[in-house]
């Protein structure tokens, strides 16, 4: 039996859509607020703010349909000179992100249906 060469023009088909890493991730900057509105629609999304965070803040998500259960979330904050918080709202669960005096701070999430809630405690990048 001899085996035929594969043809390398086909593409294996992963459901009705690729998926992260091969599919869609979004990078989101939000302008910092007493309150941040943000959207999610993909399975992998960055959210980071314009400037450092210069008063404490809420951040309210609205989660589309398409996000499944799975769907990682990873935020990035910079405090100024003083160290400010983001309480997690509407489409979060968990404790409070807090941030450090003139420090980067990062933390994942994770979709798990009703909320995104943190699968990591938040680190100090600088």
């Amino acid at each position: 039996m001899t085996s035929q060469p594969r043809d390398k023009t086909k593409k294996k088909k992963m459901g009705d859509q690729i998926k992260y890493p091969l599919g869609k991730a979004e990078t989101i900057t939000a302008t910092a607020a007493a309150t941040v509105a943000v959207s999610i629609n993909n399975q992998k999304t960055k959210l980071k703010f314009s400037a450092a965070l210069a008063a404490d803040m809420t951040l309210n998500l609205t989660v589309g349909g398409n996000v499944e259960e799975g769907a990682e979330l990873t935020i990035v904050a910079l405090s100024d000179g003083t160290a400010r918080d983001i309480t997690l709202g509407t489409g979060m669960s968990g404790p409070v992100f807090a941030g450090v005096i003139s420090k980067t701070r990062v933390t994942k999430y994770e979709y798990w249906g009703g909320a995104f809630s943190p699968v990591s405690a938040a680190l100090t990048l600088d």
